[in-house]
């Protein structure tokens, strides 16, 4: 086992340089290859650990519908065609309006227009 007397050698260590500055030859070369062999390697490991977690992360999916601002005004019932509540990811519950015209209106479901809307439209479709 060899001891680490001078802090050349600790450097030398560290940064994959042969152990002498003497060595040379043989032994020089290889320690170089199978530290830049090392270095190959490593770098393509971390590589390859961004390009899978790029792959798992992409399919993670968020919601696709989320309300951030809800439509000031009241809306008649007879422009909605439809409605859907938004998904419970997101950081606002709301609800979204489809109008006749396939406008899409963000609405807060606490206010008790939006409540009948959607009471007479799930009726309406029993």
């Amino acid at each position: 086992m060899r001891t680490l007397c001078c802090p050349s050698q600790v450097s030398g260590l560290l940064w994959s340089s042969p152990p002498h500055p003497q060595v040379s030859g043989l032994s020089g070369l290889l320690w170089s290859l199978t530290s830049n062999i090392m270095k190959t390697s490593v770098l393509l490991c971390v590589l390859a650990s961004l390009l899978v977690s790029s792959i798992l992360c992409s399919r993670v999916g968020g919601p696709a519908d989320c309300c951030f601002h809800f439509y000031p005004r009241r809306i008649r019932r007879e422009k909605i065609q439809s409605y859907t509540q938004t998904d419970e990811r997101c950081t606002r519950t709301g609800v979204v309006l489809l109008t006749l015209r396939n406008i899409s209106l963000c609405a807060d479901p606490n206010l008790s227009w939006v409540q009948n809307i959607m009471r007479d439209l799930d009726e309406k479709s029993l």
